[in-house]
């Protein structure tokens, strides 16, 4: 999708919608919330694989902006994004496939980190 962006001039909606997805992301999804003992390292890693994910995101829209493909090869970074969104698109398949089966009820979730959850405990 980067590549028609571009193509279209839509480069600046682009980066600042992106910003303010990792913004508002930050600030609002359990994943950076103060971990229990018991999910420290899959809250680790969850934190670990956003920022690695946004750092390939920003720096492939920065090679696609910035740098000139070779001649030889001139659709290589929209190839490179194509792939990359493939596999972050099979990545999560895989994940949330086997994600369901782990959850038998709602007594196995961890619901301690949602707002809902935290509000009640205050009441």
């Amino acid at each position: 999708m980067l590549p028609l962006l571009m193509k279209d001039g839509l480069l600046v909606p682009y980066i600042s919608t992106t910003l303010l997805y990792i913004i508002i992301s930050r600030s609002t999804t359990p994943v950076f919330v103060l971990p229990s003992e018991e999910y420290r390292l899959q809250r680790r890693l969850q934190k670990f694989t956003f920022y690695w994910s946004m750092f390939g995101v920003i720096a492939l829209t920065a090679l696609s902006v910035f740098a000139t493909p070779p001649p030889k090869l001139p659709d290589l970074l929209p190839v490179l994004v194509s792939v990359y969104s493939c596999s972050h698109f099979l990545l999560f398949l895989v994940y949330f496939h086997v994600r369901q089966f782990q959850c038998k009820d709602s007594e196995t979730m961890d619901t301690s980190h949602t707002p809902y959850t935290q509000l009640k405990k205050k009441q």
